[in-house]
């Protein structure tokens, strides 16, 4: 059985771009030297020029929780983090679709 990715986001309001932008990459420098790290992306809204988005994919939630409960990020990651929008943050992978593959992925949190 594939390992069903992880994806946490976090809402952001900026308002000193450049400031916050440095914060982030000491950030990504803990999160990617992190056990079961994938990726990470920066998303910028057009329709709320203070709003971004940044989304980290994991191997599976476990590494995740690991991560954040490491020290590293303890000093790092949740300061950042502690201005984030209070919106919905962690979300299970239930589809992944390509042109050449499509895979399931059982929920791992709750049945449907």
């Amino acid at each position: 059985m594939e390992s069903q990715p992880f994806r946490s986001h976090w809402s952001f309001d900026v308002s000193e771009y450049s400031q916050w932008r440095s914060q982030l990459e000491k950030v990504i420098e803990v999160l990617s030297s992190s056990i079961g790290f994938v990726s990470l992306q920066l998303l910028h809204s057009p329709d709320e020029p203070n709003r971004y988005l940044v989304q980290s994919t994991w191997q599976d939630v476990g590494s995740y929780r690991r991560a954040l409960s490491a020290t590293p990020a303890k000093l790092v990651v949740w300061p950042f983090i502690a201005p984030m929008l209070d919106l919905p943050s962690t979300f299970e992978t239930l589809l992944e679709r390509s042109k050449d593959s499509s895979i399931e992925y059982p929920s791992s949190v709750h049945q449907s």
